[in-house]
C-alpha cells in the first residue's frame, strides 16, 4: 500500500500548519520542517548514512526549486542549510517550500526503494503518517 503524492503532501502542509500556524513566521514554519525532517533523517541515516540523506535532500531541493523558484539554490549544509534557508524566505513561500522539498523526498525515496518500502520506512520514521489507502497515482509512480 503506497501513498499517494497527494495524500503525503497535505499531510506535510497540514503538520507544518499545525505546528507553525497558517501564517506563522519564516522562523516558526522552519522550526515545524526541521521537526518534520528530524525523525526521517535520523530513520534514513541509519540505512544509508548521513552522506546518503544528504544526497537525497540535496536531489529533493533541486527538484522542489522546479516548483517553488523561491527555494535556495542550493543551500548547502544539509538538513541545518535548509532549515536557515527557509527561516530567511519570504512568509507565503515557506510553508509551500518546506512542503515541496519533504514530498520531493518521499517521491525520491519511493523511486529508489519502492512504494511499498518507502511507506513501511515512513511509517517508522512518522508515526502519525495517517492511512491513505491504494490511490490511482502512488508515490513514485509520477
Amino acid at each position: 500500500m503506497g501513498e499517494s503524492p497527494q495524500a503525503v503532501r497535505a499531510w506535510v502542509r497540514e503538520k507544518l500548519i499545525r505546528e507553525a500556524g497558517e501564517n506563522g513566521p519564516p522562523a516558526t514554519m522552519a522550526a515545524a520542517a526541521e521537526h518534520i525532517l528530524r525523525p526521517l533523517s535520523a530513520h534514513l541515516a541509519r540505512l544509508v548514512g548521513d552522506a546518503g540523506f544528504e544526497a537525497l535532500l540535496a536531489r529533493a531541493v533541486a527538484l522542489a526549486r522546479r516548483e517553488v523558484p523561491a527555494l535556495c539554490a542550493d543551500p548547502g549544509g544539509g538538513q541545518e542549510g535548509l532549515v536557515q534557508c527557509l527561516r530567511e524566505m519570504e512568509g507565503e513561500h515557506v510553508c509551500g517550500s518546506a512542503t515541496a522539498v519533504v514530498t520531493a523526498l518521499v517521491d525520491l525515496l519511493a523511486s529508489f526503494v519502492g512504494v511499498d518500502l518507502a511507506t513501511s520506512l515512513l511509517r517508522e520514521a512518522w508515526p502519525d503518517l495517517p492511512e491513505m489507502g491504494d490511490g490511482a497515482e502512488r508515490a513514485g509512480d509520477t
